[in-house]
């Protein structure tokens, strides 16, 4: 009982601490994202300003 209880809590200190340097690699992924989809849409809408413009 009691080596199953260590054996567990071993398991999801591991899991934990791996899945925590995961996260945060994934929300820097996920910034880095964000941030190159803010960049792409601002240029996508200063192409379309000027389109627009050029139509008037």
């Amino acid at each position: 009982m009691i080596k199953r209880l260590t054996a567990g809590f071993l398991i999801v200190t591991v899991m934990f601490l791996v899945g925590f340097n995961e996260f945060y690699r994934l929300v820097q992924l996920i910034n880095w994202m964000a941030l190159s989809f803010l960049l792409l849409a601002l240029i996508s809408v200063g192409i379309v300003i000027k389109v627009w413009a050029r139509e008037r």
